[in-house]
């Protein structure tokens, strides 16, 4: 979105005004700024309509070169004329500094480069790191190019904690459900719906736009919960239909079906909740959007 520049030298043209010879020629500071002023135009000019067509006409009469300002025309009269460099001496040089940046104990010029609010962080950062490796062999000597700090660094680490996270919790929580069940068949059911559901909950949360972030990740890991929630109460249901001597279909039917209404609207309450932050506006619309689209579909 922007690039911002601090430190360093700001350019500019400098004009030294001899005043003793202004006030011998009978001129004053006004005059000569006037003349500057009325040589170096740039400013819009209207515009021109061509058959539906309208461009926009600026008056472009800037300065190229020092030369050109020194042979500007400060006064015209009959007899003679007096231009810039009679009566100052015009050099380039830089304005005043308010401010010096270093880093590492030596001057350094700074670039703040800022994304779009609707771009990934990541993605913007890999293509800048991309453009620097270029940008890097261009450097004349003594020039040194080096990232001072990079966001995208610690959201990376942030989303890898929070999926390291998830899936950790979708472990343990094999582990407890196979601690209490002492099944192995049941536990692997519950164990395979979780990485099923999930793969499945990435074909929504792609067609509206969500990217794998914090936010994201932590609305899965919040999916996988009330998956497991839900898979034990049916699993439940089922156990005690074959306890009471069904065979497994009809146990698995049956069970289902008797608990299936109260999961489902268990859920749905969840989804209750979460659905509505996403026509949320303004900063917290933009912060809890993904993390409310992740609950809801997953």
């Amino acid at each position: 979105a922007s690039a911002k520049v601090r430190g360093g030298l700001d350019p500019e043209i400098q004009v030294e005004v001899n005043e003793d010879r202004l006030a011998a020629l009978g001129l004053d500071m006004q005059d000569l700024a006037n003349a500057l002023e009325a040589e170096n135009v740039n400013r819009p000019g209207g515009t021109l309509k061509d058959w539906g067509t309208v461009y926009l006409v600026r008056t472009l009469h800037e300065f190229d070169d020092l030369e050109q300002i020194r042979r500007t025309v400060v006064r015209r009269t009959a007899d003679s004329v007096v231009r810039v460099e009679d009566l100052a001496e015009v050099r380039r040089g830089h304005k005043d500094r308010l401010e010096v940046t270093r880093s590492g104990g030596q001057e350094a010029v700074e670039l703040a480069l800022h994304r779009e609010g609707s771009t990934n962080t990541l993605a913007v950062a890999a293509a800048i790191h991309e453009e620097l490796a270029e940008v890097e062999q261009e450097l004349g000597a003594g020039l040194e190019l080096k990232v001072l700090s990079d966001q995208a660094v610690y959201i990376g680490d942030a989303v890898d904690q929070v999926r390291s996270a998830a899936i950790l919790g979708g472990l343990l929580a094999v582990l407890v459900l196979f601690f209490f069940l002492r099944d192995p068949a049941a536990t692997g059911i519950i164990a395979l719906t979780i990485p099923v559901s999930v793969i499945a909950a990435f074909l929504p949360l792609s067609a509206a736009g969500v990217s794998l972030n914090v936010m994201s990740l932590g609305g899965l890991a919040l999916g996988v919960g009330m998956l497991v929630d839900s898979a034990i109460v049916v699993l439940e249901a089922i156990v005690k239909r074959r306890e009471a001597g069904e065979d497994d279909t009809t146990a698995a039917r049956r069970g289902a079906s008797e608990v299936g209404h109260a999961v489902v609207a268990s859920t749905l309450t969840t989804v209750a909740v979460f659905l509505p932050v996403v026509f949320l506006e303004g900063v917290a619309g933009q912060l809890f959007r993904d993390q409310a689209l992740t609950v809801s579909f997953s």
